[in-house]
C-alpha cells in the first residue's frame, strides 16, 4: 500500500519518444505528401495554442506554456511522417537523460501526446492534391 501511495506523489516519468508516427493515407487512398504532413503540424501547433519558434523544410520548432512551465519540440516530418522530440524545458519539468532513458515531468509527456494526437487528426483538415 505505500509503496502505491508514494508512486503517485511521483510527478516525473519515463520521458516518451516520438518515433516516426506513420502518416498513413488520405481519404483518396493516396499517401499523405509532405506538404500534407506540415500543414497538419502547422494546424496542431495552432489549434493548441502553441507558439513557432522557428519553421523550415523538415522541422518545426514550437513551444508550449502552461501553468508556470514551458517545453520546446523538435518536430521532424516528410512525407512518411514526423517525429516529436524535446529540445528544451524548465527546471520545474525536472527533465533528466539518464543512460536507460530521459525522465521528466508527466505534463510534458500529456503535452507531447496530445500533439502528436491533433497532428494526426489534423491530416484530415489538409487540403486533399487530388481534388
Amino acid at each position: 500500500m505505500l509503496a502505491v501511495a508514494v508512486s503517485a506523489c511521483n510527478v516525473t516519468q519515463t520521458q516518451i519518444e516520438m518515433p516516426v508516427s506513420p502518416a498513413g493515407v488520405s481519404s483518396n487512398g493516396q499517401p499523405f505528401t509532405a506538404t500534407q504532413i506540415d500543414d497538419a503540424i502547422r494546424i496542431a501547433v495552432k489549434e493548441l495554442g502553441w507558439t513557432f519558434i522557428s519553421v523550415d523544410p523538415g522541422l518545426v520548432v514550437a513551444r508550449v506554456d502552461s501553468g508556470g512551465h514551458y517545453a520546446v519540440v523538435d518536430i521532424h516530418h516528410d512525407d512518411k511522417g514526423w517525429s516529436i522530440r524535446h529540445r528544451d524545458s524548465d527546471e520545474g519539468l525536472h527533465f533528466e537523460d539518464r543512460e536507460g532513458g530521459a525522465i521528466i515531468h508527466r505534463r510534458y509527456n500529456m503535452w507531447v501526446r496530445r500533439l502528436d494526437d491533433r497532428i494526426r487528426s489534423s491530416l484530415g483538415k489538409t487540403r486533399d492534391p487530388a481534388i
